[in-house]
């Protein structure tokens, strides 16, 4: 009884050893505490065709802003003249094919290529010059600008209101990357008109800052592939599942010595 004591002890060591033996990955390696490093400027994300937006006009006087606004008041009429209010999510503006949207009063506006703080500029000193308000405040948010994230960080879809995330963003979002990743292979799958590209980012090293996919773009996919096992991972593999096994028979043969026993 005694030996089988020590052997089951032995095993469990041999257990939280195994365990133990599995390394975190420190990602920019290359980098110092205190030391300085070049940034670039944090790109705005640019509207394009088929964006779906939601702008909001407000001032003091919230009675002067109603007019431009969907939010307030928008309806629908069906055929037999029933009406019914806009769900939420599908209130908003979507920029059509020529680059345009249809705004409240203001009429056909193009916004293809600006950035939202351009959109609330725009539409600012539009109502400003015609008189409409004199202190108007636009706020303007995408609604369907979304990354996706697949591979070893899980399979997840992010929608990010003002366009700006940056992949350890994508990538934290999405819970981290798992312990089989391929850290120094991080791909981001962008489409731009009829062309996709694959940028490979290596989030061990400082230079991924420098990647024009650092900061992404709407529609880009995050792809955390997995790293190919070796020979001693997969020896490591092979030792867990024989030391488990080990474990499950040794607590089965304790526990009916110990019925045994009584």
């Amino acid at each position: 009884m005694k030996r089988f004591k020590l052997l089951l002890l032995a095993t469990l060591a041999l257990m939280l050893a195994s365990c133990g033996s599995v390394k975190n990955i420190t990602m920019l390696q290359d980098m110092n505490p205190e030391e300085i490093y070049a940034a670039q400027a944090v790109p705005q994300a640019k509207i394009r065709k088929g964006d779906k937006l939601t702008i909001y006009v407000t001032c003091k006087n919230a009675a002067l802003a109603s007019p431009f606004n969907l939010v307030i008041g928008t309806q629908n009429v069906d055929e037999s003249g029933s009406i019914s209010d806009v769900p939420e999510n599908t209130k908003g503006y979507v920029v059509d094919q020529n680059g345009d949207i249809n705004f409240p009063v203001l009429g056909t506006l193009h916004i293809e290529g600006l950035t939202l703080e351009d959109l609330k500029v725009d539409i600012q000193n539009r109502i400003i010059e015609k008189n409409y308000i004199k202190d108007p405040i636009v706020l303007a948010e995408f609604v369907n600008f979304r990354i996706t994230t697949i591979g070893s960080t899980g399979n997840t879809v992010h929608t990010i209101t003002d366009g700006n995330v940056n992949i350890f963003e994508a990538v934290a979002m999405a819970g981290g990357l798992n312990s089989g990743a391929k850290y120094d292979d991080v791909w981001v799958i962008r489409t731009e008109g009829s062309e996709r590209k694959v940028y490979s980012l290596n989030l061990l090293s400082k230079d991924c800052f420098d990647s024009p996919a650092y900061y992404l773009q709407q529609g880009d996919i995050v792809y955390a592939k997995p790293r190919k096992k070796d020979g001693r991972e997969q020896l490591w593999q092979i030792n867990s599942m024989v030391l488990s096994s080990l474990s499950s028979l040794s607590m089965a043969f304790y526990f009916i010595s110990q019925l045994f026993m009584r």
